[in-house]
Parts: C-alpha cells; structure tokens; sequence
C-alpha cells in the first residue's frame, strides 16, 4: 500500500482493452450498474475503469483478491473501501475524461484527483463568474484568450480535486476556496463559509505532456512532505514508474499558505 508519505498516481490510458475480460472482476452490483449504462463508450469506461481499481487495490494489498473488494459509499456519495483489512488504511480516488483515466491513492490523508483534456473547450469567462472567486475570475479576465483556456481548466481541476477530497462533492461551493497560481507555487484561501484551514492540505498541478491537466488534493497527510509515484496501468498491468509532470505545488506549513479570502502577505 502507498507509504504514508507518497501518492501514487496511476494513468490507465487503453480504455479499448478487452472490456469481456475485465468483466469478471466486477461484483454483482457493479454489473448492474453496467447494465443501466446505454453508450457504448460510456459500458467500456465503467468496466475498464472499475477492474483497474480492484487490480491496483489487489496489489496494495495482496490478501484481497480482486474480485473480493467491496466498496461502501459516504452519505455524499463518494465510494469508499468496506474490507475490514483495508477500510481506513488507504484513501482513493478516481476521475476521467476522453480517453484517459486517473486513479489516486493515499496512504495517508484524504485524497482527491481531477483530470480534464487540455484541449477542451469553454466558456471560461462565464463559468468563473458562477463558480469562482471574484479574485479568481479577475486574474482570468485579465488574460489572453488563450491563456484564459489555460489557467480555467488549471483553476477547475484543483477545485474539483478539493471537494473530492473533502467527500462531499457539489455541497461545498466550488467558490468557496480560491488559488492564485505563481510560476512554481500556489496559495489558496478560503471564505468565512467552511470551516477549513489551508494547513491542512497540500495540492499539486500536473501536466500529462500536452494533453491533460491534473489537479491533485491531499488533506490531513501525517507527514508534511509527499511524494508523487506515477506508473501506468496497462492491461491491468503496472508499467514503468513515470515523471509526475509537476507544475506547481503548494506545501502543507508554508508559510505562503494563507486563510479567509485575502490572498495578500
């Protein structure tokens, strides 16, 4: 299982795999949540991605068979590990897009994980005015078109790992927490809604190449310097370790960490 302080990150990026062969490593609940799912891309996705987090869980813990996992949801609706041996020992989480999915795991902390095609298209503009922070949506404005794409999808992936993390999805407001993005850092804040802190977490912006932005949160670790593992899944087989593509991070006790809505030292 992943060491207390590293995630390990992993790519499953074959989502044309041999959706039969996976099949059989799904429970009976899961099959019929299968049944329910009417495009085609949509049934591969499910199957692909349900079996590659069973064979990861397996590895971490080579007592459970794959097939043997069962998962519990919290009443947000996030999946969570029901195994006696496992529950409370490793935190996951999983996002997808066109054509890639990530699974994250910790060993320590919450962990939550988001991932978008960086070619995706959208209106940046008017989603930040609903969903972000004023100071947020003031950043992008000031920005090129191009950028503007750039640094929303940056902005969106960390907002959606956080609330991934927290377990509760959509119930925090996605403008709640506010990044300012720096060369090689970030700092993020909150309102007077939540009761949060910023020292509590960690965060981590990602780049597969040129393709994919990746947003990764990490809350209550019980070391305050992690680690990133990335490998990819292939065929249900672990590949080679990887470079994590960071972009920026933000480090659980920096001082550039700062709370409420005033981003200013």
């Amino acid at each position: 299982m992943p060491a207390a302080d590293e995630i390990q990150l992993w790519y499953v990026r074959n989502l044309g795999a041999d959706a039969d062969a996976h099949l059989a490593l799904l429970s009976a609940d899961e099959k019929q949540r299968l049944a329910r799912l009417q495009v085609a891309s949509m049934r591969q996705q499910f199957v692909v991605t349900r079996a590659s987090v069973r064979t990861i869980l397996s590895g971490c813990f080579p007592e459970i068979a794959a097939t043997d996992w069962v998962f519990d949801r919290n009443p947000w609706g996030r999946p969570v590990i029901a195994n006696p041996e496992a529950k409370g020992r490793v935190s996951f989480n999983i996002s997808h897009t066109d054509g890639l999915i990530v699974i994250a795991l910790s060993g320590s902390g919450e962990v939550g994980v988001d991932v978008e095609r960086a070619s995706r298209e959208t209106r940046a503009l008017a989603l930040a005015d609903r969903y972000f922070s004023a100071s947020e949506a003031a950043v992008l404005r000031a920005k090129s078109a191009k950028e503007q794409q750039q640094h929303f999808l940056d902005l969106w992936t960390l907002k959606e790992a956080y609330i991934k993390a927290c377990g509760k999805g959509l119930a925090i407001p996605l403008r709640s927490i506010s990044f300012t993005l720096n060369d090689a850092d970030l700092r993020v804040a909150f309102d007077e809604g939540p009761a949060d802190a910023p020292l509590r977490w960690q965060f981590w912006q990602l780049a597969l190449g040129a393709t994919h932005h990746v947003g990764l949160a990490l809350v209550d670790a019980a070391v305050p310097e992690i680690s990133l593992r990335c490998r990819s899944l292939i065929d249900l087989q672990p590949g080679p370790l990887e470079e994590p593509g960071i972009i920026r991070q933000s480090m659980r006790g920096q001082e550039r960490m700062y709370s409420r809505t005033n981003l200013e030292p």
